[in-house]
C-alpha cells in the first residue's frame, strides 16, 4: 500500500548527495562545503534526534525491537539496536522502513526553511533510499580498504577485528561508485581531498538553473514538529442557543388573559368597557393572533334600566337571577 505524500515543489536551490562506505571521507567533503557557504544536512544525525526525542518512534522501535532497546527516559539505546540489526538484513531493513520517512520530513523541511542556495546532504544509504531523488547530483568518497581500517582504528578506537567486520559488512564501494555523478578519492593527504573538492566545487551547476525538485512528504508520519504548517482551526459547529425569552413583569411569558384579570381586581366598575388593550410586554417573539371573541347576545331590559352588552361571567349569575326573578314576578 502506498503511503499518501504531500508534494512540495524546490525550485532555485542545488542539491547534492553525498555517500560512501564507511571511513571514506564524508565528513571531510562535508565540512569543505560548508566552509564555503552550503548547508548540509546530515541524516544520520537526524536519526539520532529522532530516537532521543520523538515518543512516536521510540514506541515503534521497543515494539519492533523490544523494551531493553529504550533507556529509562526513553530515549532508544543505539548501541543495543545496532547490535540488532547489524547482522541482520532483515531487521536493519525493518528499521529503515520505520525512520526513512521521519527523516525525509526533516529533509524537506530543512531545505525549505533555509536562504542558502546550495545544501550538501550526507546519508550512508543515499543511493538505496529515498534520498536520492532529492538530489541533483550524488557525490561518492572512496579509498582503499587498508585506509579505513586505519582510520577506524586510530580515530574511532575499533579493534582491527572489529573494524574489518564492520567493513565487511557494507556492500562494495563500487556498487555506489557505479551510480555516481562525482567521485572523490581520498587516498591522499588531505590537502589533495581538497583539491579534488575545489575542482568539483567549481564545476557545480548554478542553482537558479538546476531544475526544480519534487519533494514527496508523508502525511501519516505522526511527527508535529516536522509539520509545514497547522491545519485551520475548525469552524465550532455547536449549535447556537435558543433566543432566551423574556418574560412580563408579572414572571409569565405572554400577555395576562383578560378575564383572569378581572377577578385579580379587588373591584369590577359596572361601566367597564367592552374591551381592553392587552398590556404589552417585553417578549418580541411572534405570536398568534388573538381569537376573535363572539358578540354576546343582547338582552332587552325594562325601559327603567341600564343594559350593558358583554359577555357573561360566572359573577353575574346572581344578578342574572334577579332579573329573571323581576321578570317574572318571582
Amino acid at each position: 500500500m502506498s503511503e499518501q505524500s504531500s508534494i512540495v515543489t524546490q525550485t532555485g536551490k542545488l542539491i547534492v548527495g553525498v555517500t560512501g562506505n564507511i571511513a571514506t571521507g564524508k565528513s571531510a567533503i562535508m565540512r569543505l562545503a560548508q566552509e564555503r557557504g552550503a548547508l548540509i544536512i546530515d541524516a544520520d544525525k537526524i536519526v539520532h534526534h529522532l530516537m532521543d526525542t520523538d515518543p512516536n518512534m521510540q514506541a515503534a522501535i521497543a515494539v519492533a525491537f523490544g523494551a531493553d532497546v529504550r533507556l529509562p527516559n526513553g530515549r532508544i539505546n543505539r548501541k543495543t539496536l545496532g547490535k540488532l540489526v547489524f547482522d541482520d538484513p532483515a531487521a536493519l531493513h525493518d528499521l529503515e522502513q520505520m525512520v526513512h520517512p521521519s527523516v525525509r520530513i526533516a529533509i524537506a523541511q530543512q531545505m525549505q526553511e533555509t536562504d542558502k542556495n546550495v545544501i550538501f546532504i550526507e546519508a550512508i544509504k543515499l543511493i538505496e533510499g529515498p534520498i536520492a531523488a532529492m538530489c541533483h547530483q550524488i557525490w561518492v568518497t572512496r579509498c582503499q580498504k587498508q585506509r579505513q581500517l586505519e582510520r577506524l582504528i586510530i580515530c574511532r578506537g575499533m579493534t582491527p577485528e572489529m573494524a574489518t567486520h564492520r567493513i565487511e559488512a557494507q556492500s562494495p564501494q563500487e556498487e555506489k561508485v557505479a551510480q555516481a555523478d562525482v567521485v572523490i578519492d581520498t587516498d591522499g593527504y588531505m590537502h589533495d581531498t581538497e583539491t579534488l573538492f575545489n575542482l568539483h566545487w567549481n564545476r557545480l551547476p548554478a542553482p537558479a538553473d538546476a531544475p526544480p525538485i519534487e519533494l514527496h512528504v508523508p502525511l501519516d508520519s505522526g511527527l508535529e514538529q516536522f509539520v509545514q504548517a497547522s491545519p485551520a482551526k475548525a469552524a465550532d459547529t455547536k449549535p447556537a442557543a435558543p433566543p432566551e425569552r423574556k418574560e412580563s413583569p408579572m414572571g409569565l411569558s405572554r400577555p395576562i388573559p383578560k378575564s383572569l384579570k378581572r377577578r385579580l381586581g379587588k373591584t369590577i366598575a359596572k361601566s367597564a368597557p367592552a374591551e381592553e388593550t392587552a398590556v404589552p410586554t417585553a417578549d418580541t417573539t411572534p405570536k398568534p393572533p388573538p381569537a376573535k371573541a363572539k358578540p354576546a347576545p343582547k338582552t332587552t331590559a325594562s325601559s327603567g334600566d341600564t343594559a350593558e352588552i358583554r359577555r357573561a361571567r360566572p359573577s353575574d349569575i346572581p344578578s342574572v337571577m334577579l332579573l329573571i326573578h323581576k321578570a317574572t314576578n318571582g
